[in-house]
């Protein structure tokens, strides 16, 4: 998992990430990618972040973490959050949820890769996760009073191979590209938004509406009394072979549409290639807000010729 050592002073501007199998020079899932690539399937990903045109500080994050114990390569956790920009401590708050959640998955591995659950449970453990990230903020502001009002988005999906399970807070978005269709499994949820389904507000005009960034959801650190839990917009896909995963904040969707992202993630380049120029355009269009983006394919491996394995596993 990418993460800041020192939030509050260190100002990126331009932070990648590569993700192999989630191995991390990991011995463990070095081994597991081996074996998810023998099955046919081998996870590709990478993350970038830049600092947005009139930021001073970067309060975006990425992650990707593997599941305790996963035997395959394929079993991970990913997604992306965005500190709310002109509230106190958001760069604080996106990155104490990202490590309260990650933590709490790798924590909840092994009940997670137990076979024979149904859905429901996985998705009352996401929410479990959520509200501790809630209960988190809630302890920073009650500690820093001066914090009050900090919030952050959290776009995030788990993968327990092949299904997703997308958990969804604010206006970043997670796309899902299959046979070159690219296809957006989350709602925004602002106000602009609201209005646009309402009538209110049509694909033109909510352009320059001082509502499309105005967010109606997302992981707060609110008293208590006002809430205690989050609500989270959660749903489940399964996955294919050859799937590419796309998660980004709004600082990239703000300046390109779907139609530019559904191009550039089509072609065949590797995750990393298709990520920096997502980053380039993003800075060639001079994005007002950071812009971040992951891309994570489940890509068709080629598998070793038999002979070669055997000549490996016997030694001659």
């Amino acid at each position: 998992m990418w993460r800041r050592s020192d939030s509050k002073r260190f100002v990126p501007s331009d932070i990648n990430r590569r993700f192999r199998a989630a191995s991390f020079h990991d011995p463990e899932h070095d081994r597991a990618r081996r074996r998810a690539a023998l099955s046919g399937i081998l996870l590709d990903g990478f993350g970038a972040s830049r600092i947005g045109r009139t930021r001073r500080v970067n309060q975006d994050q990425f992650f990707m973490v593997p599941l305790v114990g996963d035997d395959t390569g394929l079993n991970v956790f990913l997604g992306v959050a965005d500190g709310i920009g002109g509230a106190p401590g958001g760069e604080d708050a996106s990155l104490a949820v990202v490590e309260t959640i990650t933590r709490f998955v790798r924590e909840e591995s092994a009940a997670l890769l137990r076979g024979g659950h149904q859905d429901g449970e996985v998705i009352q453990i996401l929410r479990r996760g959520l509200n501790r990230c809630h209960a988190e903020l809630q302890s920073i502001v009650d500690h820093h009073p001066e914090f009050s009002g900090m919030g952050t988005t959290l776009t995030a999906g788990l993968v327990l191979w092949p299904h997703l399970y997308v958990a969804h807070l604010g206006d970043a978005r997670v796309y899902l590209l299959r046979e070159g269709g690219l296809r957006r499994l989350t709602q925004d949820h602002t106000y602009g938004q609201a209005l646009l389904e309402a009538g209110v507000l049509n694909e033109k005009t909510i352009k320059t509406s001082a509502m499309r960034n105005v967010l109606s959801k997302y992981i707060s650190g609110d008293e208590p009394e006002k809430d205690s839990e989050v609500h989270p917009d959660i749903r489940l896909e399964i996955l294919n072979p050859g799937d590419t995963l796309f998660f980004c904040t709004d600082g990239l969707t703000q300046v390109l549409p779907d139609e530019a992202l559904a191009d550039i993630l089509s072609s065949d380049r590797p995750s990393q290639e298709a990520c920096e120029t997502l980053m380039d355009r993003s800075r060639d269009l001079e994005a007002r807000d950071d812009a971040t983006a992951l891309v994570v394919r489940f890509a068709r491996s080629v598998t070793p010729p038999a002979s070669r394995r055997k000549s490996k596993d016997t030694g001659e």
